[in-house]
Parts: structure tokens; sequence; C-alpha cells
């Protein structure tokens, strides 16, 4: 059974169609890609996945249970973590206090600093800024942070909404080996949802490719990308230049 099995997912906001019919699936263990362009979707998936939008109809099963009408407290406490486009951080708040608070779904508070430790291991920078405020932090520490705090959590499920965005080259590498580690070290599943094709090749196999609010090719991302469909309805021009 996989870790998450969306079928026939139709979202709205208001009279507004956003999905038609959306068909995922993601197993445990597994790093999935989610590419497309703008107005796809993308975001608004995750956020359905993670209890903050309600869809019109179909499921969404997630250990064998259909989460549709959870709450994303809810949704949190079952093991998915959402770190949103733009990181969302706390500004005015230190760096411990931004982690702590995502351990909010945690009521055991030695098991909260054991994962505060086992973060900050993962990251030591944070460990030397652990008394900045947020708004103090560079545009890559503060991605850090947002992955950081997500992991507070204990996530079975990490929903990635373009962590690389805003990011320099260097940085994406580095954010690269991140996700990889959030699978290895931390036993992480991710659904990824990302602008960049080359990060998203570096630590997906599979993928779905998005195109106004339907699956419009999956399967393994090497192949969509040597059949031109990538080319077609993700990178365009970029691409066929030698951009991401």
């Amino acid at each position: 059974m996989p870790l998450l099995q969306i079928n026939d997912l139709h979202t709205a906001y208001g009279r507004t169609r956003v999905h038609r019919g959306i068909e995922l699936s993601i197993d445990a263990g597994e790093i999935v890609a989610i590419l497309g362009p703008n107005g796809a979707g993308k975001s608004t998936l995750l956020g359905a996945i993670a209890g903050l939008i309600r869809p019109t109809s179909g499921e969404i099963v997630y250990q064998g249970t259909n989460l549709v009408g959870w709450t994303a407290d809810r949704a949190a406490k079952a093991g998915i973590s959402l770190v949103p486009e733009g990181r969302r951080i706390f500004q005015g708040m230190t760096v411990r206090d931004n982690l702590e608070l995502g351990a909010y779904v945690q009521t055991d508070r030695s098991s909260v600093a054991a994962d505060l430790e086992r973060v900050l291991d993962y990251f030591p920078i944070l460990r030397e800024r652990l008394d900045s405020q947020g708004s103090d932090l560079s545009g890559g520490q503060q991605q850090m942070l947002a992955i950081a705090r997500g992991l507070m959590a204990r996530p079975t499920l990490m929903l990635l909404d373009e962590p690389s965005l805003g990011l320099s080259p260097v940085l994406v590498r580095d954010l690269q080996e991140i996700i990889l580690g959030l699978r290895e070290q931390f036993g992480a599943s991710v659904l990824l949802v990302e602008q960049n094709a080359s990060l998203a090749l570096a630590v997906a196999a599979r993928g779905y490719l998005m195109q106004t609010g339907a699956i419009a090719a999956q399967g393994l991302l090497d192949e969509m990308r040597e059949t031109g469909l990538m080319r077609e309805l993700y990178l365009g021009a970029a691409d066929a230049a030698g951009g991401d």
C-alpha cells in the first residue's frame, strides 16, 4: 500500500476549478517531484494534502485513511509536514523559538529537546544562530530553518513547496543534499514541488508533470526528459537554451 494515494481529486476556489481528477501516489521512503508551469495547481495540491484546502471531491488516502475533511493540525499530528513556498518563518522570533513552534504537535518536552538537538546536528549553522532573529538570517539559512522547523514535527511525509526559490546555484546544490538527507537520516518520504528541474532530477527518480490542474504525464523523470515531455510542458525555451 502506498504511503499516500490521491484518487480522482478535484479542488476549487469558489466557482473556479483548480484540480480536475488528480491521481498520484508516493511510497514510503520515496522522493517524488511535481513539476509544471506556474498556475498548474502544484501548491494548491500540497495545501490539500496538508489539510489547508478542502477538496470538492476525491480521496487523499494517507497510511490507509482518507484525510479529506481533516484539519491541518490533525494532518500534522498524523505525520504530514508542509514547508511552504516563501519559507514563512517568524521573522521577529529567534531561531530557537521558530524550531520549538514546529514541535507544537508534540507533548513530551524531553522528546522535543532531543529532536531539537538532532535537527541542530543536521543544520549546524542554525545552532550558531539559535538566538538570532529570523529576519537576520540569509535566504539560505531561512530555508534551512523552514525545513528544520518542519522536521520538528517528526514527519513521515514532508511536503516541500519550491524550496530552491531565490537561492543561488551554490545553495541549491547544498539543498540537494539536505533533501536527500530527509529520507536517509530522518526517514521521511518527500513530495517536492520545484521549478528548478535540475534539483528535481538530482533528488527524485519519479515524478508528475502538471498542467492546468491535471496530471499531464508521470513516470521516471529521466525518461520524461529524454522524450521531450519536460521540455514541452515545463522547461520550454529555457531548457532548449541549456537553462533550468
